[in-house]
């Protein structure tokens, strides 16, 4: 079995998955997206000659990916693809572990708008964004889950 083998079996899989509302659209058009990458550099290797290494390679070719939620998301990815596959029983092992170089490292972390901040971007925001930053600021809200509300 070929890696481009496991990778369109589970986009499949994916697609069911996005049908029965199972996992969010932006998941899985990230997934799909951070798996064409992966498809591109290793898709013709059978899953046999996978290495650890790959994923190293696979951060490497990508220097647009300078965050490290960046990062994590492609290789969560293609982690969650050869983890399904070994579930599946498709593949006897996963090929693949966190790479070291993803391992302890923090994010850093967001913080609040000051109340300053917050002002200055009432004062010159379109009346629409208006509401939403101060619905988000009444509510305690992330934009991500005002996204997901329904009206």
């Amino acid at each position: 079995m070929f890696a481009f083998e496991v990778v369109t079996l589970y986009l499949k899989n994916l697609d069911r998955r996005l049908r029965t509302n199972d996992i969010s659209q932006s998941c899985a058009e990230n997934y799909r997206r951070n798996l064409a990458h992966f498809l591109k550099q290793f898709g013709q290797r059978p899953i046999e000659d996978l290495r650890q290494h790959d994923l190293t390679e696979f951060l490497n070719a990508h220097p647009g990916w300078v965050a490290l939620d960046s990062k994590r998301n492609g290789i969560n990815a293609v982690l969650a693809c050869f983890r399904w596959a070994r579930d599946e029983e498709l593949i006897p092992v996963c090929p693949y572990a966190a790479p070291k170089c993803l391992r302890g490292m923090i994010a850093t972390t967001r913080r609040p708008a000051t109340r300053e901040e917050f002002e200055g971007l009432m004062e010159n925001a379109h009346p629409a964004l208006r509401r939403i930053l101060l619905f988000l600021y009444l509510t305690g809200c992330r934009t991500s889950e005002a996204r997901l509300l329904v009206w």
